[in-house]
């Protein structure tokens, strides 16, 4: 009895410890608008995946998810969608992000990444492609320990900002259609304050 409790707790121990979480991708740019609309976001993994050499956290397919909801935190934090919705429809706003091909050569410094996005609104649909390149500047002792970990930062830093960019882009095209969804700011006026 004793020796299936110290297993289980073992097991405990190791499922806690396994897994290292990578950090929020984070949106530090200004927004230009602010949607009280629901996003639907979904995902498409890259179908081409190239790592060499050896290194740390790669931008696979787990990565790859955490980027994507990094983004949906980034969205609805910053007030350009007021929520997150499971499925699509005609009131919703949706994003794909397709991550078609990822490329990393820690070895030599260099990683790079090639994404679509399509937004789509009441049938009107958006398409953007990113290339993100990422190439160390100075060159790497060949004792130092390799920081792939910063490389996919940097990449998803810069995938952020130019996602979220297109994103609110795409919303303010759609001014007219999602005026009754914008939120203003206004400010209340004291009546006895107003000089006639």
């Amino acid at each position: 009895m004793r020796n299936s409790s110290l297993i289980a707790f073992a097991a405990f121990l190791i499922a806690g410890c396994g897994a290292i979480q990578p950090e929020p991708i984070i949106y530090a740019e200004r927004v230009s608008v602010h949607s009280v609309l629901p996003v639907h976001v979904r995902m498409h993994e890259a179908y081409e995946l190239t790592a060499a050499g050896t290194g740390g956290f790669e931008f696979d397919t787990d990565y790859q998810y955490h980027f994507v909801e990094s983004l949906k935190s980034e969205l609805v934090n910053h007030g350009v969608f007021g929520s997150i919705s499971d499925t699509g429809g005609d009131d919703i706003f949706e994003v794909d992000v397709n991550f078609a091909r990822v490329s990393s050569f820690p070895e030599a410094n260099h990683y790079k990444l090639t994404v679509a996005l399509v937004t789509a609104y009441r049938g009107e649909r958006d398409f953007n492609q990113y290339h993100v390149l990422f190439i160390e500047e100075e060159e790497r002792v060949d004792d130092a320990p390799i920081d792939t970990g910063t490389h996919h930062r940097t990449a998803a830093t810069e995938l952020m900002s130019l996602i979220m960019g297109d994103i609110q882009q795409a919303i303010a095209d759609r001014k007219v259609s999602l005026k009754a969804h914008v939120k203003e700011d206004r400010v209340e006026i004291p009546r006895m304050l107003v000089k006639w």
